[in-house]
């Protein structure tokens, strides 16, 4: 953009995205770009290869995306729903909780990935989550810009983003409710711009999301988060037709989000998903056990981009404040504590947060162009506003996304390649990583005969059922929902064999273990004459059970007995 204009701009007081909508419409006459011009790549486009080039450079490729046994289950619960015609209410894959009473809260997904799978395997499942996470980040790059109005300053922020989301890209549902969340941020920054009737299409996007994943909630709290923003502002805007706007304002997000809440009461489960929900995230013991629930550890990457989104997230809040967008400041502050009680809640902050970073980095820009200190601050500034004014000039040009659509092609033809290409295939490979997962020990047992009674951890349950299910069941895999904070502190007293492991697997009558060499009961199970080991590698070890101790009679052996009646 010339000088002049950001001058102007300056003087003002103007959004510079508004100054520049402005300079286009008042040029009605001016030369449609040329046809060669639609063909170049767009910073959308390459917003949209961030991800992409993240997970195939930086990260390993496919197998990164399938570091989740979960991945799996999925899979093997939306096979069920097709086979069955319809969503189960017990438990399907445990010996330990058979018939137990269970919600599939992501059935929706379930369905889907299974119908992917069926075609075309797990490299079908890989590429679903890159298309999701291309459009993802292209969704949220044209969010930052038009509340920039500086495709520059909205780059380098999706950039951010991409940086302090990336360490829990996998291949599961939470990927899609990411995108769900990015795509609500458009909808109510339309209604905060004047286009109220974006808010009718939130209700049907709960609907689905409530159908796909547990995280439908958070449009209800940004709802609300809007609600008490525009009342607040009601009661403080002076004059009389303030109030009543924001007032009426209020009304609109209060009817929004009461339908929303009715709209995601249309699912197979009814109030009781919302129950189920809030029973899960109100259980402390269960989440402080889960990893991706505790804080962020900013002794390693990415505590660096994290530490400056969470700062310049709050200075934005403060922005937001100063420029009465009030709910805007009360849903990053909410999300600024979320994401400090909780990593996972970090990408969900950036997303959030990232519109009005955009705005305030804008407006900071605009107002160090003018400051009367060492020339060089104000020329700094001025360039940036001025690069990327002429960068924001191109992008309004409407392209055809070709190149992001040949990059998802040119993956989709490596990940199904029967041969995979020198140099390409450890990243293009879509399975389950062998350094990572039993998958030696697995294919052994499942050789050898019967699996049995296995005890192994929760995401190798979740391997040892892609692998062997219907013909096996597992001691737990990784719903932790379903399985409970008593019942997983079980699990992991018999893992680091505490006091009562011989007698909680005598309980559930485990003649198999399949176990890390680093779990402690490993070494322990080495030194018992009940067990024998049958088989070992550098990345799991198995044992079977070789004599039955009086713990172990059941009512079903000959020689009498019963289990006794251990608690977990």
């Amino acid at each position: 953009m010339p000088a002049p204009l950001i001058d102007a701009e300056i003087g003002s007081g103007h959004s510079l995205a508004a100054l520049q909508k402005a300079t286009v419409a008042a040029s009605p006459n001016a030369t449609p770009p040329r046809f060669w011009v639609r063909l170049l790549p767009s910073i959308t486009d390459v917003a949209s290869l961030l991800p992409l080039y993240f997970v195939f450079v930086k990260q390993g490729g496919a197998p990164a995306l399938l570091q989740d046994a979960g991945t799996a289950l999925h899979i093997l619960t939306g096979n069920w729903i097709l086979a069955h015609h319809a969503v189960p209410h017990r438990d399907l894959f445990s010996f330990t909780k058979p018939e137990s009473p269970w919600c599939a809260w992501e059935w929706g997904w379930d369905v889907l990935a299974a119908l992917i799978h069926q075609r075309f395997g797990l490299s079908g499942i890989v590429l679903a989550h890159c298309l999701i996470l291309a459009l993802l980040f292209a969704l949220l790059f044209r969010l930052i810009r038009r509340r920039s109005g500086n495709s520059l300053i909205a780059f380098a922020l999706t950039v951010l983003a991409v940086q302090t989301s990336c360490f829990h890209w996998l291949a599961r549902p939470h990927l899609l409710s990411w995108l769900f969340v990015v795509v609500l941020l458009h909808l109510l920054d339309w209604s905060a711009g004047g286009s109220p009737r974006a808010l009718w299409f939130i209700p049907p996007l709960v609907l689905l999301w409530a159908n796909l994943h547990g995280s439908f909630f958070i449009a209800l709290i940004l709802l609300a988060a809007s609600v008490a923003g525009e009342l607040l502002l009601a009661a403080v805007v002076p004059g009389a037709q303030g109030p009543r706007a924001h007032f009426f304002a209020a009304r609109r997000y209060t009817a929004a989000a009461f339908a929303s809440l009715a709209a995601s009461l249309c699912n197979p489960y009814g109030w009781r998903l919302h129950a189920h929900i809030v029973e899960y995230l109100l259980d402390s013991r269960q989440l402080e056990r889960i990893k991706e629930f505790q804080s962020t550890d900013f002794h390693h990457s990415p505590a660096l981009a994290i530490e400056l989104l969470l700062l310049l997230g709050v200075l934005a809040a403060l922005w937001s404040i100063a420029a009465r967008r009030w709910a805007e400041a009360i849903a990053i502050l909410i999300w600024a504590h979320f994401a400090l009680v909780s990593m996972r809640n970090v990408p969900l902050f950036a997303f959030i947060a990232a519109g009005a970073i955009g705005a305030m980095l804008t407006g900071a820009g605009a107002a160090a162009a003018r400051l009367p200190v060492r020339p060089w601050l104000p020329r700094l500034a001025r360039g940036i506003l001025e690069f990327g004014g002429d960068i924001e000039e191109m992008e309004r040009i409407t392209r055809v996304p070709w190149l992001a659509a040949l990059a998802l092609v040119f993956i989709a033809l490596l990940l199904r390649a029967p041969v995979k290409p020198t140099g390409f295939a450890p990243a293009v490979t879509a399975d389950f990583d062998a350094r990572i997962f039993p998958v030696r020990a697995v294919a052994e047992i499942s050789a050898a005969g019967p699996v049995g009674r296995v005890f192994t951890s929760d995401q190798w349950g979740d391997y040892l059922l892609y692998r062997a299910y219907p013909n096996v069941r597992v001691f737990l895999d990784d719903r932790s929902d379903f399985y409970g904070a008593d019942f997983d502190g079980a699990a992991i007293r018999i893992a680091t064999a505490q006091y009562d492991w011989r007698e909680l697997l005598a309980k559930y009558r485990v003649d198999t273990a399949l176990l890390s060499p680093k779990d402690p009961l490993a070494a322990v199970l080495r030194l018992s004459p009940e067990w024998r080991p049958v088989f070992s590698d550098s990345v799991a070890l198995v044992f079977r059970r070789t004599q039955v101790s009086s713990e172990y009679l059941t009512a079903e052996n000959p020689m009498g007995g019963r289990v006794k009646d251990f608690k977990n």
